[in-house]
């Protein structure tokens, strides 16, 4: 995982030496649910849950982030952890191109009793109302 933020942390650094200085946009969200699931099986056990999270935009179309997940009730404590950077790129007026790298990391907290991180790549492409 340290190797993951270390590669987000390296890009972002090369991204902003070589682009333009223009404001860019920091986002943070706080979000509460009575529950996490992913896939329709329950990563909190039916606890709630409270997720902050931080992401940077660059009008270049590079972001990165990052959020933690945390399990309220009778388990409390860090229950994920993400990071995340990509690059969003307007291909036409119509088409636009994002590619990115997602890092997770779970505690033995959530409901698989067993701490487990993995990271992803994806692609996505949109045209007008198209993903």
């Amino acid at each position: 995982m340290i190797r993951i933020v270390s590669y987000l942390f390296a890009a972002l650094s090369l991204n902003l030496m070589i682009t333009a200085p223009v404001s860019g946009q920091i986002v943070t969200t706080v979000v509460a649910q009575n529950d996490l699931r992913f896939r329709g099986r329950s990563l909190s056990e039916g606890d709630p849950v409270v997720t902050v999270s931080l992401s940077y935009d660059d009008p270049s179309g590079f972001y990165i982030g990052t959020s933690a997940t945390a399990r309220l009730g009778a388990r409390a404590g860090v229950l994920a952890q993400q990071v995340f950077a990509g690059r969003a790129v307007r291909l036409t007026n119509n088409t636009s191109i994002d590619i990115g790298v997602n890092g997770y990391r779970y505690t033995s907290i959530y409901s698989g009793r067993v701490a487990q991180a993995y990271a992803e790549t994806y692609t996505g492409i949109t045209h007008r109302n198209v993903s």
